[in-house]
């Protein structure tokens, strides 16, 4: 199994600013052969915050973040909540919105439990369909 720190700290070595699409972008391709998600934004609430309020920011910043990423790659080919039709399974947050390509999927979205609120983002790979090849002898 692949050490997700290094991958990260391969990620983040380069010190040169990206749109978030292209940073996800880069996320997707370290992904593998399965998902690979980093906290883009979190908050430890306590009891001296306003709970609401946290949880108003981070419904701002994620919206703030769908904006600037269907900016870079267009409308998301998916948006929503849990359990709604269309919903991607292997998909642990929330909320979430989801980008769609040739290479896979990358997503933004919201996690919410007794650490905090937390702005995810990241990248999954479609499925490789291992098809057999059959290697034939030529006809000459």
């Amino acid at each position: 199994m692949r050490s997700y720190a290094r991958v990260l700290d391969r990620l983040t070595a380069k010190v040169e600013l990206k749109p978030l699409a292209q940073l996800l972008e880069d996320v997707l391709y370290e992904a593998g052969d399965d998902r690979l998600e980093v906290c883009l934004a979190e908050s430890a609430t306590d009891g001296s915050q306003d709970v609401l309020a946290v949880e108003r920011e981070y419904r701002d910043r994620y919206a703030r973040a769908v904006q600037a990423i269907t900016e870079h790659r267009g409308a998301p080919s998916f948006g929503g909540t849990r359990g709604q039709p269309g919903w991607p399974e292997w998909l642990h947050l929330e909320v979430a919105s989801c980008w769609s390509d040739v290479a896979g999927v990358i997503f933004v979205g919201l996690k919410h439990d007794d650490r905090g609120p937390r702005l995810m983002g990241g990248g999954r790979p479609h499925p490789v369909r291992r098809e057999a090849i059959t290697i034939a002898p030529s006809a000459g």
